[in-house]
């Protein structure tokens, strides 16, 4: 895709929320920094964000808003529903932690999981987390 078929500000609100989403609750200032944008204009941006419910405010901190959750919840709902009876047998017949993961060009997606109970130790993905096709088991 072309720069030019883009809308800017869109790309800037969406940045926004990628940096949250990776680097947690941060200041204004602190996210532009991190975001590479001019302060006004995140502040701007955080307004508009806020007011959709897309970002909350704590103090001085924004995170990650309540609608992000509910649209999360509506990523491919009837293959996540149909997948949890099976990902919690084979997690209860493997005792490891069984993962169901989208593939999204060239990383996946955990979209659910099942959490292993045999050891100690144990993998735990948070949901909506990404990584790269060759890293993991999920991607081979």
């Amino acid at each position: 895709m072309r720069r030019s078929d883009i809308s800017k500000t869109t790309d800037q609100a969406l940045c926004l929320l990628l940096t949250l989403g990776g680097q947690g609750p941060m200041s204004t200032t602190d996210l532009s920094r991190a975001a590479g944008m001019n302060r006004t204009v995140v502040h701007r941006l955080l307004k508009t964000l806020h007011g959709r419910g897309f970002v909350r405010r704590d103090g001085d901190a924004f995170g990650l808003g309540p609608v992000i959750v509910a649209l999360a919840d509506r990523v491919e709902p009837g293959l996540r529903r149909n997948a949890v009876p099976v990902l919690k047998r084979m997690a209860a017949q493997t005792g490891e932690t069984v993962t169901l993961a989208l593939l999204d060009g060239m990383e996946v997606v955990v979209a659910e999981q099942a959490l292993g109970e045999r050891h100690f130790v144990r993998i735990q993905n948070t949901l909506g987390s990404r990584h790269a096709l060759h890293i993991g088991a999920s991607g081979r």
